[in-house]
């Protein structure tokens, strides 16, 4: 849901329309992983912008802010303080008849001085892109999602490395017989590249949806690709992936959404290093289970409890998530 907080103005010279927006999401849950029993709090709020020109071209903004980890108990601030990398080794002689010495390690108070520092607490992170679209497509600038995460197998549950956002550009095709495509391309300190292609249709009452997506990055190419099948509230979803090892991921689930209730279970099988890190051993398979269940208590406000097993630890969260 989204508050227009700055209402359409016309420019008569240009004949542009603005409109500014104000939408974000605040959870807040309890949360236990194993042993460990937290109180946590995530949000974003994004501002966003755009107008639309009289020959049809709209052209905008966004800006987000997203905050995470955030601990319900104060942070935790370990104090600045003067060390040395190497401890000077000195010799104390103790009187006597026979001037007995030993010698100990001392430090040095006038080494380094290292800060100090919060141990936990809010990390907050900012993102801004800017975007152009019309019957041509859409492009994507700034900080985003590649396209292997807008149309390829994220939604599907198997995304290996790719579940985030990206500094790039973007172009999105526009759709056609229920297809888009879309390709990424970044120059940071590495290059990187994304392509994908999705499909939705409705089939006999049915909602189909299909993707695929890569992505490469240090020389080495992640893909996934994922089918759902959609109907009387009931969704089955499979997805299936390698990350750049060639190491398979894959997963299966259902949904069941019915008025203000959601129900969603998931299964997903990834490889587990059994080994160590200098001898890393792939072949064990290890299994990741997902239970969800919300419920909307008004437009805006929902309640959840989740129960996941994610490499044999049992974790479990219950909050409520409130949009605007």
């Amino acid at each position: 849901m989204k508050k227009i907080v700055f209402a359409t103005a016309v420019l008569a010279f240009a004949s542009v329309s603005y409109a500014v927006t104000v939408s974000g999401e605040i959870t807040s849950q309890y949360q236990k992983e194993g042993d460990l029993k937290t109180l946590k709090t995530k949000g974003e709020v994004l501002f966003s912008g755009s107008k639309t020109s009289s020959n049809g071209i709209t052209f905008g903004g966004t800006y987000k802010v997203l905050v995470k980890d955030a601990q319900s108990s104060e942070d935790s601030y370990a104090a600045g303080r003067y060390t040395r990398a190497t401890p000077t080794a000195i010799t104390l002689r103790s009187k006597g008849t026979n001037d007995a010495q030993r010698t100990v390690t001392a430090l040095s108070q006038d080494g380094t001085y290292r800060p100090g520092a919060f141990t936990e607490g809010e990390q907050t992170q900012s993102q801004i892109s800017a975007f152009v679209s019309s019957s041509f497509g859409r492009v994507d600038m700034g900080r985003h999602s590649t396209a292997a995460r807008a149309l390829g197998g994220k939604a599907f549950g198997v995304q290996t490395a790719d579940d985030r956002t990206i500094r790039g550009i973007t172009y999105t095709t526009p759709t056609l017989s229920g297809f888009r495509a879309a390709y990424t391309w970044s120059a940071n300190s590495d290059e990187e590249k994304s392509m994908a292609v999705g499909y939705a249709t409705n089939f006999a009452g049915t909602d189909i949806k299909a993707g695929w997506g890569n992505i490469k990055k240090d020389g080495k190419t992640e893909t996934a690709w994922g089918l759902s099948a959609g109907m009387a509230g009931f969704t089955v979803e499979y997805g299936q992936g390698t990350d750049g090892d060639k190491r398979k991921f894959d997963s299966v689930g259902v949904k069941y959404e019915a008025g203000q209730f959601l129900v969603s279970y998931y299964t997903k099988k990834s490889p587990y290093n059994a080994g160590t890190t200098a001898s890393p051993n792939w072949n064990t398979t290890n299994k990741n289970n997902y239970l969800t269940a919300e419920y909307t208590v008004v437009d805006g406000m929902k309640i959840f409890a989740k129960d996941n097993k994610e490499e044999g630890v049992k974790k479990t969260y219950i909050g409520t998530t409130i949009s605007f």
